[in-house]
This record gives C-alpha cells, structure tokens and sequence, in this order.
C-alpha cells in the first residue's frame, strides 16, 4: 500500500511540475497531465467521500452536516481550480494558433539602394544605421517564405489572464 501511495505521490507532484513549467513558458502542452490527473483525483476523492458518508461509523467521530459541509466545500475549491486552469489553457491555446497565423512577410529595402542612400548621408562611415529599426535583422526571422516579423510578443498570452 506504501508503494502505491508513494508512485500516486511522485505522479501527482512530476503532474504540477509540468503545470508549473507550462505556465511559466507559455506551452499548453504541460497542462494536460495536471488537467487529467487532477480531474481523476476529484472522480477518486468524491467517491471516497461518498462510500466513507454511507458508512454509519463516520457519523460517531463527526457530525453529519459538517461532513457533508466539508467535502461540499472540497469538491467545489478543487472543481473552480480545474476550471480556472482550463479557461488559461484554452487561451493559451488559442494565443498560439493566432501568433501562428499573425507572421507576415515585410518588404525588406533592397542593399543597393540602401547602402548608396546611407554612405551618402552618413559619409560613408556606417551604412547599417540608415535601415529602419523595424527593418534590422534582429527583429525578424527566417521562415518558409523568407524573412517575416512576428506581430506579438512573446509574452503576449501573460496579458490574457
């Protein structure tokens, strides 16, 4: 019985451990384990409550109101938990499928009618400086079509919530 309640144990805690590190970076796919664990923990935790209120032994210990009234409570805490999880998870979910969608392709100026432009300017010192901020490499990635720029951030889906 120690062993089973130990792997329950380590279950539950590696479950919240890819909770945490999902929310922490964003990934929905670290919900899941959490979400199927804790609502199958509830399904076990009530019907023990249930089987343990049957019992006509509990009610010698406590009283039959403060039972019900305890495991009312526990139930509904655990049950508005894994909903508010869920909610976060389907706007995560929903987060990626938009920043998935939101990349676009710029126009990029050409190098030779960047380059002439800013030597003449500048003097011929730094030809970088006369691109655009929103034009430099370090604001855009290389995807299937060639360069894009990702209109989110990607602390975006921290603002949802």
């Amino acid at each position: 019985m120690l062993y089973i309640g130990t792997t329950l144990a380590t279950i539950y805690v590696l479950s919240c451990l890819g909770l945490l590190i999902g929310t922490l970076r964003n990934r929905h796919e670290f919900f899941i384990p959490w979400m199927v664990v804790d609502f199958f923990g509830t399904l076990i935790s009530a019907s023990v409550m249930i089987a343990v209120g049957y019992n006509k032994m509990a009610y010698c210990v406590i009283g039959k109101w403060q039972y019900w009234g305890f495991c009312a409570v526990m139930v509904a805490f655990n049950v508005v938990v894994w909903l508010v999880v869920r909610m976060f998870y389907k706007n995560l979910v929903h987060m990626t499928k938009l920043r998935e969608v939101a990349v676009v392709a710029i126009p990029y100026p050409s190098p030779g009618t960047a380059a002439g432009a800013t030597a003449a300017a500048n003097g011929g010192k730094n030809p970088s400086s006369a691109v655009p901020y929103h034009y430099r490499r370090e604001n855009m990635h290389l995807s299937d079509g060639g360069l894009k720029h990702m209109l989110l951030d990607s602390n975006e889906a921290n603002y949802l919530v």
